[in-house]
């Protein structure tokens, strides 16, 4: 699902007011404001936004679940007697 406009915008005034090399002392602090303008940049047009997203989701590691099968703990569970 994409960024609306406002929210995105909100959130990027409220970062670049910390991060802005002027405000903040910190030596990269000129570095965390490029990239917060870069990627504000990217998610501001919808269509770059769209494959962005697309890209991370296809990049992003698969999760497998690794609990046991309900049915066969029950069953190891009632042969012992601790149903």
């Amino acid at each position: 699902e994409l960024v609306e406009a406002a929210p995105l915008r909100k959130a990027y005034r409220a970062a670049a007011l910390l991060l802005h090399p002027d405000k903040c002392g910190h030596p990269r602090a000129k570095l965390a404001f490029q990239r917060i303008s870069e990627a504000f940049d990217a998610l501001s047009d919808p269509e770059r936004q769209r494959r962005l997203l697309a890209d991370a989701f296809r990049q992003r590691p698969r999760r497998r679940c690794h609990a046991p099968d309900v049915a066969e703990h029950s069953a190891e569970e009632s042969e012992e007697g601790v149903v």
